[in-house]
Protein backbone atom coordinates (compact mmCIF):
# COMPACT_ATOMS: atom_id res chain seq x y z
CA UNK A 1 0.00 0.00 0.00
CA UNK A 2 2.79 2.19 0.40
CA UNK A 3 3.81 1.99 -2.15
CA UNK A 4 0.82 2.55 -4.06
CA UNK A 5 1.46 6.04 -2.46
CA UNK A 6 4.57 6.88 -3.26
CA UNK A 7 3.88 5.87 -6.73
CA UNK A 8 1.23 8.56 -7.21
CA UNK A 9 2.35 11.16 -5.01
CA UNK A 10 5.75 10.99 -7.49
CA UNK A 11 3.46 11.17 -10.39
CA UNK A 12 1.27 14.14 -8.51
CA UNK A 13 4.83 15.83 -7.78
CA UNK A 14 5.95 15.86 -11.55
CA UNK A 15 3.71 16.55 -13.28
CA UNK A 16 3.00 19.16 -10.59
CA UNK A 17 6.09 20.78 -11.59
CA UNK A 18 5.49 20.27 -15.37
CA UNK A 19 2.85 22.03 -14.80
CA UNK A 20 4.14 24.63 -12.95
CA UNK A 21 7.49 25.59 -15.30
CA UNK A 22 4.78 25.72 -18.51
CA UNK A 23 2.75 28.05 -16.08
CA UNK A 24 5.95 30.19 -16.19
CA UNK A 25 7.10 30.39 -18.89
CA UNK A 26 3.67 30.85 -20.41
CA UNK A 27 2.74 34.08 -18.39
CA UNK A 28 6.57 35.61 -18.43
CA UNK A 29 7.52 34.73 -22.21
CA UNK A 30 6.11 35.46 -25.30
CA UNK A 31 6.11 32.84 -28.08
CA UNK A 32 8.97 32.30 -29.95
CA UNK A 33 10.98 34.18 -27.02
CA UNK A 34 14.31 33.19 -25.84
CA UNK A 35 16.25 34.25 -22.87
CA UNK A 36 19.83 33.23 -22.11
CA UNK A 37 20.54 30.32 -19.20
CA UNK A 38 23.55 29.14 -19.27
CA UNK A 39 25.95 30.49 -22.43
CA UNK A 40 27.08 27.14 -23.77
CA UNK A 41 24.97 24.82 -22.79
CA UNK A 42 20.62 25.74 -22.59
CA UNK A 43 18.59 28.65 -22.85
CA UNK A 44 14.58 28.94 -22.69
CA UNK A 45 13.00 29.12 -26.11
CA UNK A 46 9.14 29.64 -25.60
CA UNK A 47 7.57 27.51 -28.12
CA UNK A 48 4.63 26.01 -29.28
CA UNK A 49 4.11 22.53 -30.22
CA UNK A 50 1.13 20.57 -31.69
CA UNK A 51 3.37 18.25 -33.00
CA UNK A 52 4.96 14.93 -31.48
CA UNK A 53 8.60 14.95 -31.13
CA UNK A 54 10.55 16.71 -33.55
CA UNK A 55 7.19 18.45 -34.08
CA UNK A 56 6.44 15.60 -36.32
CA UNK A 57 2.44 14.90 -37.09
CA UNK A 58 1.65 18.51 -36.32
CA UNK A 59 -2.26 18.24 -35.61
CA UNK A 60 -3.47 15.15 -34.89
CA UNK A 61 -3.96 15.80 -31.50
CA UNK A 62 -6.83 12.77 -31.12
CA UNK A 63 -3.55 10.46 -32.18
CA UNK A 64 -1.86 11.70 -29.63
CA UNK A 65 -4.62 11.47 -26.71
CA UNK A 66 -5.47 8.36 -27.68
CA UNK A 67 -1.57 6.91 -27.86
CA UNK A 68 -0.72 8.10 -24.62
CA UNK A 69 -4.08 7.12 -22.24
CA UNK A 70 -3.89 3.45 -24.05
CA UNK A 71 0.25 3.45 -23.21
CA UNK A 72 -0.49 4.07 -19.97
CA UNK A 73 -3.72 2.29 -19.38
CA UNK A 74 -0.44 -0.76 -20.42
CA UNK A 75 1.63 0.14 -17.80
CA UNK A 76 -0.93 0.43 -14.66
CA UNK A 77 -1.88 -3.11 -16.23
CA UNK A 78 1.60 -4.11 -16.06
CA UNK A 79 2.56 -2.97 -12.90
CA UNK A 80 -1.09 -4.40 -11.31
CA UNK A 81 0.23 -7.65 -12.64
CA UNK A 82 3.44 -7.30 -10.94
CA UNK A 83 5.30 -7.80 -13.77
CA UNK A 84 7.55 -4.75 -12.93
CA UNK A 85 9.27 -7.01 -10.15
CA UNK A 86 12.16 -4.37 -9.39
CA UNK A 87 12.06 -0.14 -7.86
CA UNK A 88 14.13 0.95 -10.93
CA UNK A 89 11.20 -0.57 -13.40
CA UNK A 90 8.56 1.38 -11.40
CA UNK A 91 10.53 3.92 -11.33
CA UNK A 92 10.72 4.23 -15.07
CA UNK A 93 7.12 3.48 -14.86
CA UNK A 94 6.60 6.72 -12.59
CA UNK A 95 8.67 9.01 -14.89
CA UNK A 96 6.90 7.92 -18.50
CA UNK A 97 3.52 8.11 -17.01
CA UNK A 98 4.39 11.60 -15.67
CA UNK A 99 5.66 13.20 -18.60
CA UNK A 100 2.58 11.47 -20.66
CA UNK A 101 -0.22 13.24 -18.33
CA UNK A 102 1.74 16.41 -18.45
CA UNK A 103 2.10 16.57 -21.93
CA UNK A 104 -2.00 15.01 -22.01
CA UNK A 105 -2.89 18.17 -19.57
CA UNK A 106 -1.47 20.83 -22.49
CA UNK A 107 -3.15 19.02 -25.15
CA UNK A 108 -6.41 18.57 -23.76
CA UNK A 109 -6.72 21.61 -22.04
CA UNK A 110 -4.63 24.28 -24.34
CA UNK A 111 -6.06 22.99 -27.85
CA UNK A 112 -4.12 20.22 -28.75
CA UNK A 113 -0.34 22.91 -27.83
CA UNK A 114 2.49 21.67 -25.96
CA UNK A 115 4.12 23.74 -24.43
CA UNK A 116 8.00 23.51 -24.93
CA UNK A 117 11.08 25.42 -23.49
CA UNK A 118 14.42 23.80 -23.12
CA UNK A 119 16.44 24.83 -25.61
CA UNK A 120 19.76 23.26 -26.03
CA UNK A 121 20.64 25.10 -29.54
CA UNK A 122 24.09 26.60 -28.32
CA UNK A 123 25.62 23.21 -27.23
CA UNK A 124 23.94 21.79 -30.20
CA UNK A 125 20.93 21.41 -33.30
CA UNK A 126 17.77 19.97 -31.21
CA UNK A 127 14.31 20.60 -31.06
CA UNK A 128 13.15 22.63 -28.14
CA UNK A 129 11.57 20.31 -25.57
CA UNK A 130 10.10 20.30 -21.75
CA UNK A 131 10.35 19.19 -18.50
CA UNK A 132 7.61 16.23 -19.24
CA UNK A 133 9.87 15.06 -22.09
CA UNK A 134 12.75 14.96 -20.12
CA UNK A 135 10.54 12.17 -17.62
CA UNK A 136 9.64 10.27 -20.85
CA UNK A 137 12.68 10.41 -22.03
CA UNK A 138 14.89 9.33 -18.85
CA UNK A 139 11.77 6.97 -18.00
CA UNK A 140 12.21 4.97 -21.62
CA UNK A 141 15.80 4.53 -20.92
CA UNK A 142 15.49 3.10 -17.22
CA UNK A 143 12.63 0.68 -18.59
CA UNK A 144 15.32 -0.65 -21.13
CA UNK A 145 18.03 -1.66 -18.97
CA UNK A 146 15.27 -2.47 -16.62
CA UNK A 147 13.99 -4.87 -19.32
CA UNK A 148 16.85 -6.13 -20.80
CA UNK A 149 19.56 -6.36 -17.86
CA UNK A 150 16.98 -7.10 -15.20
CA UNK A 151 13.69 -8.13 -15.84
CA UNK A 152 14.49 -12.51 -17.07
CA UNK A 153 16.77 -12.74 -14.20
CA UNK A 154 14.05 -11.36 -11.75
CA UNK A 155 11.88 -13.46 -13.18
CA UNK A 156 13.88 -16.61 -12.84
CA UNK A 157 14.57 -15.62 -9.20
CA UNK A 158 10.69 -15.74 -8.49
CA UNK A 159 10.13 -18.98 -10.93
CA UNK A 160 12.73 -20.85 -8.37
CA UNK A 161 11.60 -19.50 -5.32
CA UNK A 162 8.21 -20.28 -6.23
CA UNK A 163 9.14 -23.93 -7.36
CA UNK A 164 11.31 -24.70 -3.88
CA UNK A 165 8.53 -23.23 -2.05
CA UNK A 166 6.16 -25.57 -4.08
CA UNK A 167 8.72 -28.80 -3.65
CA UNK A 168 8.99 -27.68 0.31
CA UNK A 169 4.76 -28.10 0.48
CA UNK A 170 4.59 -31.22 -0.97
CA UNK A 171 6.93 -32.46 1.00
Amino acid sequence: MLSIIAFAVSIIVLVGADQYIKYIVETSMAVGETVPCIDWLVQWTYVQNRGASFGMLQGQTWLFVAVTVAMMALMVYFLAKGHIKHWIGTIAVALIMSGGLGNLIDRVFKGGVVTDYIDIEPLFSFPVFNFADCCITVGTVLLCVYIIFMHDKLSETNKETQEKEQTEDEA
